[in-house]
């Protein structure tokens, strides 16, 4: 619920005719709020202003049409300055609830809670305001829940982030170490292979060795032979092999 003050003027032939304009201006102003009409209502009501800029009535009726074109922030200001604006009880516990409206229409529920009681202190017979006071509580609660579930949601999705980077590190250390492990092995095989080549090598280089020291030796002993037959006048017959 939103509270406004209207305020019906009679014309009295013994108001001052600067006092007449000015109250004519919040009278029109009331008149288009009445028929929804916010924007041009604030046009009457800030010209009442400029007759009078402490007009209380043309500032308050002024954050109202404000606050209907859901200028909530500036509309909140407005109220604020409002305060200290006047010492009539019922004035202050009407600014109280606008604010406590426009704070809430802001999103700031706590702000809001605080005007509304505020308000209810000076009127704790406002069943509007006090109405408004248990509505805001429970859309504070819900937001609360709701962004407690947001955190918890987000911790959550964290923690699974983080393990699953976790694990991908994990993962990529195996295949680091996996892939360690298969080169270490290959050089070792890669070495293996080399000594044993090297040792084939060797092995067929020293069997060239004594196959042709045998051939030698096998022509030395041939022409010893041959040798000792000539000195001994004996015919030999060679036989080839071949």
């Amino acid at each position: 619920m939103h509270k406004i003050l209207i305020y019906i003027l009679l014309s009295l032939v013994s108001i001052l005719s600067y006092g007449q304009d000015k109250r004519s201006l919040i009278r029109d102003g009331n008149i288009l709020f009445a028929d929804s009409s916010y924007n041009d209502a604030e046009i009457k009501y800030r010209k009442s202003l400029e007759k009078d800029q402490d007009y209380f009535e043309a500032s308050f009726n002024l954050a109202d049409a404000i606050y209907k074109q859901e200028r909530y922030n500036e509309s909140s200001s407005l109220f604020k300055a409002l305060i200290n604006n006047t010492n009539d009880e019922d004035k202050i516990a009407n600014i109280y609830h606008n604010l406590g409206n426009s704070l809430a229409k802001e999103q700031k529920l706590k702000e809001a809670i605080e005007s509304y009681k505020e308000g209810l202190r000076i009127n704790p017979n406002d069943e509007d305001t006090r109405f408004n006071l248990s509505l805001t509580k429970q859309r504070l609660k819900k937001q609360q829940e709701q962004q407690k579930q947001q955190e918890q949601q987000e911790q959550q999705e964290q923690q699974e982030q983080q393990e699953q980077q976790e694990q991908q590190e994990q993962q990529q250390q195996q295949e680091q170490q996996e892939q360690q492990e298969q080169q270490e092995q290959q050089e070792q095989q890669e070495q293996q292979e080399q000594q044993e080549q090297q040792e084939r090598d060797r092995l067929n280089k020293e069997d060239v060795e004594k196959m042709l020291n045998a051939i030698q030796q096998n022509e030395k002993d041939v022409q010893e032979e041959l040798q000792k037959r000539k000195r001994k006048g004996v015919k030999i017959k060679i036989e080839k092999d071949w």
